[in-house]
């Protein structure tokens, strides 16, 4: 006998037959054929059926009256939100990499750039430690990537000792060159914390939007869906109170500003498009005043991807899946106004 807690592998057409069960409609746009071709082509059952939670009516345990063309819709609009939060997260993390060593640069001329690292790996493994962590020292972090093709020979600079073992001893400029992203922030913590004294509250606000967009660029990486459980709240903190200002700068009501910034996933997606514009943007005005030329704002290259986001945000809101107002629908709204607003105005 099956366990009823089974996971079995459907086939296309029981794919089919689920998402009937759960009042999904096959239409002209997608008729039951072209549904099952679309599934062969690309095998995401599991990301279509995730997008139908945030539909669901509670007392039928169905998806109302949701059409298969509405779920390929969301699984396209994902796709693109995705590439973009890529794009912008790695233009954030490289900016604010040239900041911070513009920082150590400025506040920690004459000491020694090793002594720095060493200073952070004590940090690290203090806060560790305290934490109730297994303690991971430089080397445990950064010694597994040592064979990648585009820092092996920054590795082999800085090898130490000559007993086997690979071990290295790092500039803090060599350090920021090698680690993760998820490391970095750690990094700029200790920056911002302990290295340096009496900074202003804009490191420790940039601090918090980092961590949000590590975890936004870790789920894009990983090719999961941004456009569900949206109705869940289940941010780790109290919206920061920065973020709620800027909201309401933009004119979104309270409700919705609330509501939103609740959720952890609308909160990454925000946080990464306002973060773009505020570190990206804002040094490269400096850059361009610095090579004398034009400044134009946001690269022509990104305005075109976010002109062809909107675009598919504004057919998707103006025809929304047999008229439910739903909670997608809603957040769907607010990320096009801020694109608009931060981006195409």
């Amino acid at each position: 006998m099956r366990n009823s807690k089974e996971k079995i592998v459907l086939s296309y057409q029981e794919q089919i037959d689920h998402f009937k069960s759960r009042g999904v409609i096959f239409g002209p746009e997608f008729d039951e054929k072209r549904a099952k071709e679309y599934l062969k082509s690309h095998n995401v059952f599991f990301r279509l059926k995730a997008y139908c939670f945030d539909f669901e009516d509670l007392e039928s345990d169905t998806c109302g009256r949701l059409n298969f063309s509405d779920l390929v819709d969301l699984a396209r609009i994902d796709d693109r939100l995705r590439k973009l939060i890529m794009y912008l997260a790695i233009d954030i993390e490289h900016f604010s990499k040239v900041q911070l060593l513009g920082l150590i640069t400025k506040k920690c001329t004459g000491r020694d750039a090793y002594e720095i690292v060493g200073d952070y790996e004590s940090w690290s493994v203090y806060n560790q430690r305290i934490k109730g962590r297994s303690l991971k020292k430089i080397n445990d972090i950064v010694g597994p990537n040592s064979h990648g093709t585009y820092v092996k020979e920054l590795y082999e600079k800085y090898r130490i000792g000559n007993n086997g073992k690979n071990e290295y001893r790092f500039p803090v400029q060599a350090l920021l060159d090698i680690m993760s992203f998820g490391t970095y922030v750690n990094f700029y913590e200790f920056c911002v914390t302990e290295l340096i004294d009496n900074l202003s509250e804009k490191w420790t606000e940039i601090l918090y939007l980092l961590r949000k967009i590590k975890d936004a660029r870790n789920g894009a990486v990983h090719d999961n869906c941004f456009i569900n459980d949206l109705k869940v709240k289940n941010a780790d903190y109290e919206p920061d109170r920065h973020m709620v200002e800027i909201l309401a700068q933009e004119g979104v009501p309270k409700p919705i500003r609330k509501r939103s910034l609740q959720n952890e996933k609308v909160l990454q997606m925000i946080t990464c498009l306002y973060s773009y514009r505020e570190l990206v943007v804002s040094s490269s005005k400096n850059y361009y005043k610095f090579l004398d030329r034009p400044y134009t704002h946001v690269p022509l290259d990104l305005q075109i991807e976010m002109k062809f986001f909107s675009d598919q945000l504004e057919i998707f809101i103006k025809n929304p899946p047999n008229n439910l107002k739903s909670i997608v629908e809603q957040t769907l709204k607010l990320i096009k106004k801020l694109v608009d607003s931060w981006y195409l105005s």
